[in-house]
């Protein structure tokens, strides 16, 4: 497929668009020397508006002015004093070491710094040039320092505009060439993703952290966690998607705490704060290391009454099992457990020497005229439910779409997700009285296809797929398959079968999960494959041995 040529200017248009966007919606959101900056860029000549734009979307602070050279910029030495003139550009003549050695090549460090030329690695050079010039550096050639506030600048309306930190330039940029397409949903001025500056300090409190804790090596790691913990404790927040996004990183600051046992008592302290799910479980995994078993044993029964996740549940019969025999609770329940055992078939399968995935070789196998078999995994149902209930995901809800750039709604998996879009749901679930999901969903597929959605992978979905697994899947099956992933949107959209066969004659169908030598199944397949058994849905696991 041939790409469209972009315009010179397309990053200025795309720059105009956000501004403008932020400016209508959210420019109380905006500091005040924020404001005053985008009140100076609307004044600068396209030039100079262009020359900022290119120096806010590369990396740093410093660049050497003859390096800033660009084929739609008609006078880069204008532009460089208007942004100069306009507070938004220096020209020192002194700089860091650090910064100096950056924008050099070594050639050039070792022409100018004979006595450090024995220095064969740049790192080790720049460590030198900063001990020798703790000053700083007089620059010989012409450069030019992007004054901070700006970059600022740039990133809070990229923030104000999607919502969250992952989103950038490249998502307009994808659009613009067609290669995004997205779902246009109707949206408020009041409906925002930031309400009040206390919102966005506090989005962008929780980010810093997560991002710095992430990057950040394993021994500062350890040094920074207990920082992080204590910052995010002390954060307050009536949002509830921010509320949700806090009790996320306490959980994630704990995950960190607990790996390799860097600090379980921090690690407890972080899960015991969160809301987050998987935290209450994590937690009665962190006092049973630390051999306070009778208070793991406590948690674990407050699990029992408080969680609604399957999943959680599930772990938390395992650590039951273990707690049970170390304390020796005779008389104590054990969690509910079935023992279910999926139906298994065996197969001998030779090597394929291209090295095919097994799960393409299982499809291979048993792919039939009659009974066709496609290489599903999670893609199929996810597809169905989201191609379903089209209208619901996207429905013009307050506080889900803040931009036209989503890839779905971003309450979706709030606790209140369906219960505020109920109406559009109970039309869907209309549709599964009879015969109408079917021509709901294939028309989903046709007006909707190629639009962007975190549930449907489009390569994946052919019409000749859909239309067979809706003539095999009965809308029975569907209803409650559909039922369960609403229960747990999170946790119940993966884990499904990596393949399903069709029988389109007898209008019936098979999920087969395939398992390699030394594999062993998953919580989230076994969960699906026992619902499966538990409503009469025909699958087994394929274990696979080379012969």
């Amino acid at each position: 497929m041939s790409l469209p040529d972009l315009p010179p200017l397309y990053y200025l248009t795309n720059f105009h668009l956000v501004h403008q966007w932020v400016w209508q919606h959210s420019a109380d959101l905006l500091q005040a020397e924020q404001q005053a900056l985008s009140q100076r860029f609307v004044t600068l000549t396209t030039d100079a508006q262009a020359l900022l734009l290119r120096l806010l979307m590369r990396k740093g602070l410093w660049f050497r002015v003859s390096k800033l050279h660009y084929a739609e910029i008609a006078c880069s030495p204008t532009a460089l004093g208007e942004l100069q003139q306009a507070g938004l550009l220096d020209q020192p003549t002194v700089m860091a070491a650090e910064s100096y050695a950056h924008l050099h090549t070594m050639a050039e460090l070792r022409q100018r710094f004979p006595p450090l030329a024995h220095h064969a690695r740049k790192a080790e050079f720049t460590q030198a040039l900063c001990q020798a010039y703790p000053q700083g550096v007089s620059s010989v050639t012409s450069v030019v320092y992007l004054q901070p506030e700006a970059r600022a600048w740039a990133e809070r309306l990229l923030l104000l505009f999607f919502g969250n930190g992952h989103q950038d330039w490249t998502e307009l940029v994808l659009s613009d060439l067609g290669l995004y397409r997205y779902e246009q949903v109707a949206f408020s001025i009041g409906s925002r993703a930031f309400r009040h500056h206390a919102d966005v300090q506090c989005y962008e409190l929780l980010y810093r952290w997560r991002t710095q804790i992430a990057q950040a090596t394993e021994q500062d790691r350890a040094t920074l966690l207990p920082a992080a913990v204590q910052a995010v404790l002390a954060l307050e927040t009536d949002s509830d998607w921010l509320s949700e996004r806090r009790a996320k990183t306490l959980y994630v600051l704990g995950q960190w705490a607990e790996k390799k046992a860097t600090n379980l008592d921090l690690a407890e302290q972080a899960y015991a704060a969160s809301r987050w799910p998987m935290a209450s479980l994590r937690r009665a995994r962190v006092l049973e290391l630390q051999g306070r078993h009778q208070q793991a044993w406590e948690q674990g029964q407050h699990i029992m009454v408080d969680s609604q996740h399957e999943a959680v549940l599930q772990k938390w019969a395992r650590i039951a099992l273990r707690l049970h025999k170390k304390l020796a609770l005779r008389d104590a329940p054990l969690p509910c457990s079935t023992g279910f055992e999926p139906s298994r078939v065996d197969l001998s399968l030779p090597p394929d020497p291209l090295g095919a995935r097994i799960e393409q070789q299982v499809c291979d196998y048993y792919d039939h005229p009659q009974a066709p078999v496609f290489y599903v995994e999670n893609t199929l149902i996810q597809a169905l439910f989201a191609l379903w209930c089209w209208d619901a995901l996207y429905a013009p809800v307050a506080g889900a779409f803040f931009h036209p750039y989503q890839r779905g709604p971003a309450d979706l998996y709030s606790p209140t997700f369906y219960q505020r879009r109920q109406g559009w749901f109970e039309q869907a679930w209309e549709s599964l009285n009879d015969d109408s999901y079917k021509h709901l969903i294939e028309t989903s597929w046709h007006s909707k296809h190629g639009l962007q959605c975190g549930w449907v992978q489009w390569q994946a979905l052919s019409l000749d797929l859909l239309r067979m697994a809706l003539q095999c899947i009965s809308a029975a099956d569907l209803r409650v398959i559909f039922q369960r992933l609403l229960d747990d949107l999170r946790e119940n959209r993966s884990g499904l079968p990596d393949l399903i066969r069709f029988w389109p004659l007898e209008k019936r169908y098979e999920w087969i999960e395939v398992k390699g030598p030394g594999d062993r199944l998953q919580d989230n397949q076994l969960r699906w494959l026992r619902f499966f058994a538990d409503h009469g849905m025909q699958a087994s696991v394929c274990h696979v041995r080379w012969c």
